[in-house]
């Protein structure tokens, strides 16, 4: 069984018309979208139908833990 890819990418300050053209295609492109449940808010068009792993501030390790479970 092949493992997933993890693309990691920015979403600027919140706006859609801030997000370069390779991390909107990189997030439109995914089965699964983790970040901070706050900035996942801000792109709900491109993260609609998607798996959502969405964690408080503070808690990247445990983000990236399940980023990578999940990638497995």
């Amino acid at each position: 069984m092949e493992n997933g890819k993890i693309s990691i990418v920015g979403i600027g300050p919140g706006n859609l018309l801030d997000i370069s053209p390779r991390a909107k295609l990189a997030i439109e492109s995914a089965e699964v979208v983790a970040g901070y449940k706050t900035y996942i808010n801000f792109i709900p068009e491109l993260v609609e139908g998607k798996k959502i792993i969405a964690t408080a501030m503070m808690q990247e390790i445990e983000r990236a833990e399940l980023a990578i479970q999940e990638a497995r």
